[in-house]
């Protein structure tokens, strides 16, 4: 259940989150409520003048409830995220220690399910992902609002706009400050090359002014140092000095930092879960006659060629060794054991008795030679 955990870190920073907007609006609100009654209070004014500031102040107040109400609403539908995630991983634990069969395959299942909405989400296939979380009944098990905030900012940084991104930035900078994210003064960085490019110098330098001066880390100051170079080359965008400020490759870059911070932010991996596992059950079952054309297994999931093209990149475990007859896959044991054939070929006896004929011969599916029955030997295992 290891992978699984993100589940509740992601939903414990949304509700973490709307509480600190519910606080915002609040601590908001009630400054602007005592500065108008203490301004109020000084002021000599009418009855009429008396009742306009306060009508004013009271449709401010039915305002601000109503934003209230709705990220109540949210926080709610969050609570009962976790409820639900809560309650899922009860009952993996308790379908684990029952050591039911059903209950076990149901448990991996709806792990499946989860992997699977999972990656979709990853690749965009947003609508595909809502429609198998649906009718498998784990809606609640993903974060369809943090991949969906996700996507509306990347689209925005394609669009080569950091609007979206800053947005993202002002409405996590606590939890990001904690986690040293420094990725505001990028989109900043790429805003004053826009600018520059776009030959508006003095809102440039004005920008600079208002969003790069105050950095303190030399690499940070160090890179706004040689940004300024874009404003003596703007109009020669392909010059060396300031051709990889203007290379369109930097809005991917910021796009690829951005969904790497954004995965940190709410504790998911950056690589899919469903990769993950694919991963670790190759390194648990790689051997290396996975590899070898001679060897290979049907029934092998590593001999798979898709499968062994990834397994090759992998490290291989420390295992003990089984022995799998190559015609049947069967692991070979004391009640299936290993059967060697005069030229020294292995099969499994389950499959020397498939494979007999009625004249008592067996033929090697390998080298197509016949031997009698009687000359195979049963090999032991230590």
């Amino acid at each position: 259940m290891e992978l699984e955990r993100v589940i509740l870190a992601s939903c414990e920073e949304l509700i973490a989150k709307v509480s600190r907007m519910i606080e915002k609006v609040i601590e908001k609100e009630l400054t602007q409520v005592q500065t108008a009654m203490k301004s109020l209070a000084q002021q000599q004014q009418d009855a009429n003048g008396i009742a306009s500031a306060i009508a004013k102040l009271t449709d401010s107040l039915h305002k601000r409830k109503i934003e209230l109400e709705k990220w109540n609403e949210m926080q709610q539908k969050y609570f009962d995220q976790m409820a639900a995630r809560l309650a899922y991983f009860s009952d993996n634990a308790s379908a684990i220690a029952s050591e039911d069969e059903t209950s076990i395959r149901a448990m991996q299942e709806r792990r499946m399910e989860w992997l699977l909405v999972d990656f979709l989400l990853r690749q965009g296939l947003f609508d595909v992902a809502r429609e198998m979380a649906k009718d498998c009944g784990i809606e609640a098990l993903i974060d369809f609002d943090v991949f969906t905030t996700a996507k509306k900012v990347e689209e925005d940084l394609e669009a080569h706009s950091c609007q979206l991104a800053l947005r993202w930035c002002n409405d996590n900078r606590p939890h990001l400050k904690k986690l040293k994210c420094d990725f505001e003064f990028y989109p900043r960085l790429q805003e004053f090359i826009a600018l520059a490019q776009q030959h508006r110098p003095q809102e440039a330098i004005e920008h600079a002014r208002k969003h790069l001066t105050s950095v303190t880390d030399s690499v940070h100051i160090e890179q706004v140092t040689k940004a300024m170079v874009v404003l003596a080359y703007h109009n020669n965008p392909t010059t060396t000095p300031c051709k990889q400020y203007f290379d369109p490759a930097r809005w991917e870059w910021l796009k690829t930092s951005f969904r790497r911070w954004n995965f940190m932010l709410y504790s998911l991996s950056t690589e899919a879960p469903l990769c993950v596992a694919i991963q670790a059950g190759l390194i648990t079952l790689q051997t290396p006659q996975c590899f070898d054309q001679k060897h290979k297994n049907k029934q092998c999931a590593v001999c798979f060629e898709p499968l062994a093209q990834l397994a090759q990149q992998l490290p291989r475990a420390d295992q003990r060794t089984r022995l799998v007859c190559g015609i049947t896959g069967d692991i070979m044991n004391e009640d299936n054991p290993p059967m060697v054939l005069p030229h020294g070929n292995v099969y499994s006896k389950h499959a020397m008795d498939i494979m007999q004929l009625e004249d008592g011969y067996v033929t090697c599916p390998l080298t197509q030679q016949r031997f009698r029955s009687s000359e195979l030997r049963k090999a032991f295992m230590t």
